[in-house]
């Protein structure tokens, strides 16, 4: 996948790009270092929508908008391991190893961004105080003419582990289309503090309106709301095309219906091997009555071993909402599953490895409803076409 790196520079020289080619030391493997349109335009580069933190902090700088009581910094660092790579990258966190007092805070603010419609702001954050919930605090607001309005917040857990959080960005009706996102770390009880940690990673602003939670499509190549489990054997893998086994995965999408549409999939070849599992884990989401889960899914090679989803509550209770097996023929297929829980709940997707390559699995438009689940459809995919009709979305 290309990523868009833009820097600000004058331009003196000509230069020339070549292909380069690499061996991996750790396995000998060929790779290859690729770069495309290069282009340069008059005045400062626009800000960048997405940042993972890796390398810098994309023009997110400290600043008190004018509060001198702001008397703790974020900083850029790995407290932890980061959220998108689990070990290796970097997150801004708040620097709390210096003496703290009730009230302390820090202030990261953004560069101005421009719109005049909707936009999405999606982020992950850890923010956790060992033993003792409530004792810090995140908020997150939305910033114009230095004045900042509140959009979200959060109190810390005990569980040191990254959750998703997104804001919505409404300029239909406004005058000023500029705006910035302010990060707000709050201590709120200096003298129950252990092991405290308030983090931030892997932020992007997308266009439209917010989904909702579980919602997810992968056509921004992001997994939403969803994250890869540290407790398996493999990762869910997103994918365009066909996959690279014969005769088994999707060759197009269920979103758009063809090769260019984004969709996730397990890679059962080597060296995955019998039994190997993935795992894709949701974020937290409220105590529901009569809720509605969907996704598309699509099980077809010789193979081809098994799909489970289920449910955990947060009092620790498992609960399997369905369990698929073999063969389901080559055409993307949809599933509705209804979920009731009285407390806050995570929905759980396990692809398992059957033996053999001809069994990759592959998954599309997750879907969530507080409104009971309508009737669940399949759609037939022709070897001969790349055409798919629309899916139908569960009951709204």
């Amino acid at each position: 996948m290309y990523r868009l790196i833009p820097e600000s520079a004058k331009i003196q020289k000509k230069f020339i790009v070549r292909q380069i080619s690499y061996i991996n030391q750790s396995d000998g493997n060929l790779g290859e270092i690729a770069i495309d349109d290069i282009f340069a335009n008059d005045g400062k580069c626009q800000p960048q929508r997405e940042c993972d933190f890796n390398v810098d902090t994309c023009e997110y700088e400290n600043n008190n908008l004018g509060d001198s009581s702001v008397d703790l910094r974020w900083i850029l660092g790995k407290p932890v391991s980061d959220h998108s790579s689990f070990s290796n990258g970097s997150l801004v966190y708040v620097d709390l190893s210096t003496s703290l007092r009730q009230n302390s805070m820090a202030r990261l603010v953004g560069p101005k961004f421009r719109t005049n419609s909707y936009e999405c702001v999606q982020f992950w954050y850890i923010l956790s105080n060992a033993f003792t919930p409530n004792a810090l605090s995140l908020q997150v607001y939305e910033v114009q003419n230095s004045v900042a309005s509140s959009k979200w917040s959060m109190m810390s857990t005990t569980l040191a582990e990254w959750r998703h959080g997104q804001i919505q960005i409404d300029h239909t009706a406004v005058s000023n289309y500029d705006y910035s996102i302010m990060f707000e770390g709050q201590v709120l009880s200096s003298t129950q503090l252990n092991n405290p940690l308030i983090g931030v990673d892997d932020l992007k602003i997308l266009p439209g309106k917010c989904p909702t939670l579980l919602e997810c499509d992968f056509e921004e190549y992001s997994l939403c709301a969803w994250s890869q489990s540290k407790d398996d054997k493999l990762d869910w893998l997103l994918n365009q095309g066909e996959t690279d086994s014969y005769d088994t995965g999707p060759h197009i999408d269920a979103t758009l219906g063809t090769d260019e549409g984004v969709y996730l999939f397990l890679e059962s070849s080597s060296p995955a091997k019998l039994d190997d599992n993935a795992i894709l884990i949701s974020d937290y989401v409220d105590a529901v009555d009569n809720g509605c889960f969907g996704l598309w899914y699509f099980l077809h090679g010789l193979d081809v071993y098994k799909l489970n989803i289920y449910m955990n509550n947060s009092v620790g209770s498992n609960t399997t909402l369905a369990v698929i097996v073999g063969e389901q023929g080559f055409a993307w297929q949809h599933i509705l599953v209804n979920i009731t829980s009285a407390s806050q709940f995570r929905i759980y997707i396990e692809g398992i490895v059957g033996n053999g390559y001809r069994g990759d699995i592959a998954l599309d438009d997750l879907s969530y409803s507080t409104s009971p689940c309508g009737a669940a459809t399949s759609v037939s995919v022709s070897t001969r076409s790349t055409t798919i009709a629309y899916p139908a979305n569960p009951v709204d």
